[in-house]
């Protein structure tokens, strides 16, 4: 056991001999240890792997110019960048500074999000007013309809009492008829009056729908005073 234990001792010192070289130090105490080229060479090459394995790390983690993206006759000038701010309406600013090729990225991402969302604002405010006029029509104003019909009928009234023969022929008759035709006014007035009174909006004229409703009861009143004189004192 003891000769293993020696052979191995001077299996190690014969290596470690064979593989580099020991020389006195001149200033100083001590030796200085010198490997010879095999093993100087592998030392290096695991040096030099691991610059290069630094290097490309730095290479991927460094951010890409765009100098280098253009090419070498790429030279940097100073341009304006539009950039709209939402908080304020529509209102823009303009920032003059030197190319950024993030900064530039950036102001066009927001200003296109900024077009497309006044575009669709634009849209549905557009949708809802067609909305608002399809659905909702304004109503087209219009005189009152029983208004012409107490007219015509106030007319009839006026023509009859404008025929003196008509009268001296046979004055109750023509009496009896005139009544009722300015009774038949004055109903039709009074539902005019009405309805102009109840919607406003829909009607027009409503100041001639007041005036039969003032006439045909002044020509009522005239014809029934008519009537009652011929009962006490007929003609």
């Amino acid at each position: 056991m003891k000769i293993i234990a020696n052979l191995f001792c001077f299996t190690t010192i014969l290596i470690v001999f064979n593989s580099c070289t020991i020389t006195k130090r001149h200033f100083g105490g001590g030796y200085h240890v010198e490997w010879k080229k095999k093993w100087n060479t592998e030392e290096e090459s695991v040096a030099k792997k691991g610059t290069m394995e630094s290097d490309t790390v730095y290479a991927l983690a460094a951010p890409v110019s765009k100098s280098d993206e253009a090419g070498p006759g790429y030279s940097k000038k100073k341009e304006k960048v539009t950039v709209s701010e939402t908080t304020s309406g529509s209102e823009s600013e303009t920032v003059s500074g030197p190319a950024n090729s993030e900064s530039t990225h950036q102001s066009y991402t927001s200003s296109q999000d900024e077009v497309i969302t006044d575009a669709e604002i634009i849209r549905e405010e557009t949708a809802e007013v067609y909305s608002v006029d399809i659905t909702k029509p304004e109503p087209a104003r219009k005189v009152e309809t029983l208004t012409w019909v107490a007219f015509g009928f106030l007319l009839a009234a006026t023509v009859v009492a404008l025929l003196p023969a008509a009268w001296f022929s046979g004055f109750t008759l023509i009496l009896v008829v005139f009544v009722l035709l300015l009774l038949i006014a004055f109903i039709n007035a009074i539902g005019s009056a009405i309805r102009v009174k109840r919607n406003p909006e829909k009607y027009k004229a409503k100041g001639f729908t007041w005036l039969m409703v003032f006439f045909c009861s002044l020509g009522l009143a005239f014809a029934l005073v008519l009537l009652l004189l011929n009962a006490f004192y007929p003609l």
